[in-house]
């Protein structure tokens, strides 16, 4: 848990301000893509998952590992939803570096998990009939509730890397820029 509390709907929007905080400060925009911005999901995924999953009082049942394998699943289709969304090209003005562009559309699919996340928590807290229909599901698929936030965590970081790897795969495909040579002053004889 994130907080001392153990609200769910608290964890699930501190995650939410988390992930669109990263969203919007380095992948929003024209972009130069670097190392840094390559390696960043996956270790804000850690340290979330750490957070999340890392306290020691985890129960998981058999059903837990369908669960987050249908996470995983979910995470590289949205990431796989970000890809003809963002623009990738090496700019040729600034040494061929690699640079990326995303916009509305892009921050929409980031919006939609996360706020889909948000209203999944909210109907389970908020609405009986709901919660009980989900617990039957749980039961039908022998999850558990660890086994749900294994879900919401392997999907955050699918998409994650997902997205990392479409974007190098895209990278390799565009030729690099000839390298210019400074023009050569003959010095006088």
């Amino acid at each position: 848990m994130l907080n001392k509390n153990g609200d769910v709907m608290t964890d699930a929007l501190i995650v939410g301000a988390i992930f669109v905080a990263i969203v919007l400060t380095t992948q929003i925009g024209y972009r130069r893509h670097t190392t840094l911005l390559a390696v960043m999901p996956f270790v804000t995924s850690a340290i979330i998952g750490y957070l999340i999953l890392g306290t020691g009082e985890h129960h998981y049942v058999s059903g837990d590992g369908a669960l987050a394998i249908a996470g995983a699943a979910a995470g590289v289709m949205f990431g796989l939803a970000l890809n003809p969304v963002m623009d990738v090209r090496r700019d040729p003005e600034r040494g061929g570096r690699l640079y990326t562009r995303a916009g509305w559309a892009y921050l929409g699919i980031w919006l939609l998990v996360l706020g889909g996340r948000c209203v999944f928590v909210a109907a389970l807290e908020r609405s009986p009939a709901f919660a009980t229909r989900f617990g039957e599901f749980l039961d039908a698929v022998h999850g558990g509730p660890d086994g749900v936030g294994a879900f919401f965590l392997l999907a955050a970081l699918g998409m994650s890397l997902t997205r990392e790897v479409a974007i190098l795969v895209r990278a390799r495909r565009i030729p690099r820029p000839p390298i210019r040579m400074p023009d050569r002053v003959s010095e006088p004889a």
